[in-house]
């Protein structure tokens, strides 16, 4: 099955089967995805996409070619599937609680924002992953085992402190009185109740910040999406037809949005996704690849059956709330192309595996990459860092890490070549994705502490060029105007920090500031 992941014959062999309209509409979407690619800003983000996301065209590429691997997979692979999935959800919802638990202090497995992530390293993802998988247990199993075995995982989801697991889970116990003929069914559906009641009091009582249900209300809230997809279609008649590029969603909407939306979202972070795949493809690809995944995923879905539908249909559904991701997005589209109806194809052959080596090169490569800069990003290894910006090229996150590696050597030092190097990789960086008002705001910051008020200056100003309400950005241009004695070019700064509620912050430096006036 290897090759048939990694590049895309099984969408060209779909051709003879009933599959075909399906495999025809992905064919024209990847094909209008590579046009909106060429008529972008940034061809090369646009077609690598955001490392880590599910967003671009090449991880576009990946998701229509795990649709077709599950689609030309026999009847024994599709078990084995279902089996492999199962085991992968049930190990992270394990890992979750005990992640919620104990909290282990390695850095792979420490709780994100006091919510577990399990393996795969958010919680969101993580909650709709076990939402999901809790489905395949009820669709796949009688009413008892599926209880005992879709019970825990909602337990477990609820470690994530998900609004979109809560849903998921909701529409899980619904289907499980259907499918379970009333009264079994109720039988399960209460089971999973209980259980989401038990993993949220589970979740308060070991929450060391604030309680969970309180969470789900807070930045990742509906009324901020909502902003957020109104900011997207305005982006849309931009571009309407094949929309901005696959993975700039950013780019699109970030100089959009405006001061009331980003005080309302409160921490003032960009958006790579839309959280919302409707939204996403509609900025990104234009109305025309927006109605061509529809297609594609209404005709294969149509075809849909078994289990794996609807494991597939749970986290497709997620995906109205959360990002895309590389193993949520990846895990659905697989299940949809398994759940189809199966048609007369024999399995992987040797030959055909022998085929995928070259990928599965590649493959060793980036993964080796990801493994340098996790080592990079969480020990701050120089040598690590490098190596992973050497073997990424086409990433910026290889490079950033990097420079904090450096930094924090030139502060540990006090080597001004390592200060220099800092700077270097930073701008590396930004070359690699210019319009990323964080990645300015960062040189800014290496050189507001090098003392050079001018380049600072700079920085911070391009900062708000991409990002007019980037919160950091206005931050240290006051700090450069109190450097300066420049009380004048502060007066802007703060009334912006004031109007994105940093109340505090905007004292202190006014404070700070008429202190350095005399």
């Amino acid at each position: 099955s290897i090759p048939r992941w990694s590049r895309l014959p099984a969408l060209l062999r779909l051709r003879r089967t009933p599959h075909r309209l399906a495999a025809l509409l992905a064919a024209s979407l990847l094909i209008v995805a590579l046009a909106s690619v060429a008529a972008s800003g940034d061809p090369t983000r646009s077609f690598f996409g955001h490392f880590g996301w599910a967003v671009g065209w090449l991880p576009l590429a990946g998701l229509v070619s795990a649709w077709a691997l599950g689609a030309v997979l026999t009847a024994s692979w599709v078990r084995r599937v279902e089996t492999t999935v199962l085991v992968a959800v049930a190990v992270n919802g394990l890992i979750a609680v005990l992640q919620t638990t104990f909290r282990p202090p390695v850095p792979a497995l420490e709780v994100v924002s006091d919510r577990a992530a399990a393996l795969t390293g958010n919680p969101v993802i993580l909650g709709g992953l076990l939402a999901a998988g809790a489905g395949l247990a009820v669709a796949r199993h009688r009413p008892r085992t599926a209880a005992l075995m879709a019970a825990p995982l909602a337990f477990a989801a609820m470690t994530t402190a998900s609004r979109s697991a809560l849903l998921a889970l909701v529409a899980v116990a619904l289907y499980a009185v259907w499918h379970h003929r009333w009264l079994k069914g109720v039988a399960v559906a209460g089971a999973l109740v209980l259980a989401v009641g038990g993993g949220i009091l589970f979740t308060d009582a070991m929450s060391r910040d604030v309680e969970s249900v309180a969470r789900l209300s807070s930045d990742g809230g509906i009324a901020v999406r909502l902003d957020l997809w109104a900011t997207g279609a305005e982006a849309t008649l931009d571009r309407p037809m094949i929309g901005s590029g696959p993975g700039l969603f950013r780019d699109a909407v970030t100089p959009l949005r405006s001061l009331e939306e980003v005080a309302a979202q409160a921490s003032g972070d960009q958006w790579i996704d839309a959280h919302n795949v409707v939204v996403e493809f509609a900025v990104t690809t234009g109305l025309l690849g927006l109605l061509l995944l529809l297609g594609w995923l209404g005709v294969a879905g149509w075809r849909a059956r078994g289990p794996l539908a609807l494991f597939a249909l749970v986290a497709l559904g997620v995906h109205l709330l959360q990002p895309m991701s590389l193993v949520l997005t990846t895990l659905a589209l697989l299940s949809l192309g398994a759940s189809m109806t199966r048609v007369d194809e024999a399995g992987p052959t040797w030959r055909s595996a022998s085929a995928a080596i070259p990928a599965v090169l590649c493959g060793a490569v980036l993964l080796f990459g990801a493994f340098q800069l996790d080592s990079g990003r969480v020990d701050f290894k120089v040598g690590a860092a490098e190596s992973a910006a050497r073997l990424l090229p086409m990433y910026p996150d290889a490079a950033v890490a990097a420079s904090r590696a450096h930094s924090l050597r030139a502060i540990e030092t006090r080597d001004p070549a390592a200060n220099d190097m800092a700077v270097e990789w930073r701008v590396e960086a930004i070359d690699r994705d210019p319009t990323s008002a964080f990645l300015w705001q960062g040189l800014g910051e290496i050189h507001l502490a090098e003392s050079d008020w001018v380049r600072a200056e700079a920085a911070f100003t391009q900062a708000l060029v991409h990002d007019p309400w980037l919160s950091g950005a206005h931050v240290g241009l006051v700090r450069v105007a109190i450097a300066t004695l420049d009380t004048a070019a502060a007066a802007s700064h703060l009334d912006v920090i004031d109007a994105l509620g940093f109340d505090d912050v905007a004292d202190e430096l006014r404070l700070q500031l008429e202190s350095a006036a005399g």
